[in-house]
């Protein structure tokens, strides 16, 4: 199966950004202006306008962006325009770990990757960590049920 690479990032990182424009348009209007028809229809406007540009600059990234991540019957390929790389066969994943969190107090943001932990070198004792930006629907349908990998 082919999916686009670091969509879900975009995704959640532009998610991320209108919310925090709607917070600050929202605390300013309400602690600012008169609520009545007129302004109110102001701030409809400024929601709308925030929301349609927040689409719009996903799809605008979505269509440059170029690279895919190819999950093969034995292995993770990454796929560009014009060349291929894998990047890690099934039978080397130890486990992975989805992280999808935000937490303000202590400063934690991750937005929805994939923390692959495998040995890519046959004599070497160190893991490799390679992280993936996907859902949590394809980490769920290719990784997490996969009979090759242990995920323990």
């Amino acid at each position: 199966m082919k999916i686009k690479a670091n969509q879900s990032f975009y995704k959640n990182l532009i998610i991320a950004f209108a919310g925090l424009l709607i917070l600050i348009g929202s605390f300013s209007y309400f602690l600012g202006f008169d609520i009545n028809i007129k302004t109110l229809s102001y701030y409809g406007l400024f929601l709308a306008f925030v929301t349609l540009l927040s689409c719009f600059t996903f799809v605008i990234i979505d269509m440059f962006n170029r690279k895919y991540i190819i999950f093969d019957e034995e292995k993770i390929i990454e796929k560009d325009k014009s060349n291929e790389r894998i990047i890690v066969y099934y039978d080397q994943i130890f486990y992975t770990k989805y992280h999808n969190k935000i937490d303000v107090f202590f400063g934690i943001i991750d937005f929805g990757y994939v923390e692959i932990v495998c040995n890519t070198y046959l004599n070497d004792k160190n893991d490799t960590r390679i992280c993936i930006y996907l859902s949590k629907k394809h980490y769920k349908k290719y990784l997490l049920n996969n009979p090759l990998i242990s995920n323990k």
